[in-house]
């Protein structure tokens, strides 16, 4: 069920499943950037590397090249980090290498901040028997 923009709920197109679903999508977006930014604490990188990284961890399903490189763009732009060109060591394509800065820093310390609470939370409610499908 979903409330349109007349306000109405359409029943008979919109079953919870999909919104879920579309939840889910969302939720995972916006962990991208959390996502990226912990790679890249750990050391320059560059984007096809951080998207391997992120797909060997079955992440694949909502993190494409094209939205890591959206969110790498993005991060760049409100200066969490920085980039360079880096020619790789075997002579092979130069790379756009990026960095956190010390503003990209304290944004990952309030995503982990943040995350902790979640998972807190989380773990609360799994124990009060609400959700059966989660593991505390």
């Amino acid at each position: 069920m979903a409330v349109h923009d007349e306000g109405l709920v359409n029943e008979v197109t919109d079953s919870p499943s999909q919104h879920a679903s579309a939840d889910i999508r969302t939720s995972g977006q916006r962990l991208l950037r959390f996502w990226v930014l912990s790679l890249v604490a750990d050391g320059p990188r560059y984007g096809y590397q951080i998207h391997g990284a992120i797909c060997a961890t079955g992440g694949m399903d909502f993190a494409s090249n094209g939205h890591v490189y959206r969110t790498l763009r993005q991060l760049e732009r409100t200066g969490a980090t920085v980039s360079y060109w880096d020619t790789a060591p075997s002579g092979g394509p130069p790379r756009r290498m990026y960095e956190l800065t010390s503003y990209g820093k304290r944004e990952l310390e309030r995503y982990r901040a943040g995350m902790a609470e979640l998972v807190q939370l989380i773990r609360h409610i799994t124990r009060l028997g609400h959700c059966t499908t989660l593991e505390a």
